[in-house]
């Protein structure tokens, strides 16, 4: 379902009892909802919750090879992206978008990108519904993140 945005959330009872939660929607602000309650239930990496304090599953967040690091460098490495689509990508990673400005900051402090226009602040790339998709089209911005 291309045009549809997906999201599962495991629940662990004990070792032989799991539950999975499937969420589809085609809003993109209910896929960011989504995203914000799972990483508040999974702050390490979004992907379940347990009873046992021993689980772990899935990737860290603060791991060295950061998955959303990688999808937004690919995604950058053939033309500049919009922050409109940096903000559905990082949706569709199933990262919330604080994530992804963590990702960007890392990334502009390495000098790895630059954004234009060149007059925005540092660290503002508008990574938020209601400035990429809103029905408010007055309230929109638009810059553009390029690899250096």
């Amino acid at each position: 379902m291309p045009d549809c945005f997906v999201e599962s959330f495991n629940i662990r009872k004990n070792a032989n009892t799991w539950f999975c939660l499937f969420f589809f929607t085609k809003n993109l602000k209910g896929a960011e909802k989504m995203l914000d309650a799972k990483w508040k239930l999974d702050e390490s990496n979004g992907q379940g919750w347990s009873y046992e304090h021993s689980f772990a599953g899935g990737l860290n967040f603060g791991a060295q090879i950061n998955p959303l690091e990688i999808a937004i460098l690919e995604a950058l490495n053939d033309r500049g992206r919009t922050n409109a689509e940096l903000y559905e990508l990082t949706i569709r990673q199933g990262y919330r978008p604080t994530h992804a400005y963590q990702v960007l900051e890392a990334l502009r402090k390495d000098e790895r990108i630059r954004v234009e226009p060149p007059s925005v602040p540092k660290g503002s790339y508008y990574l938020e519904y209601k400035l990429t998709h809103g029905a408010d089209e007055s309230k929109h911005k638009t810059v553009t993140v390029h690899l250096q």
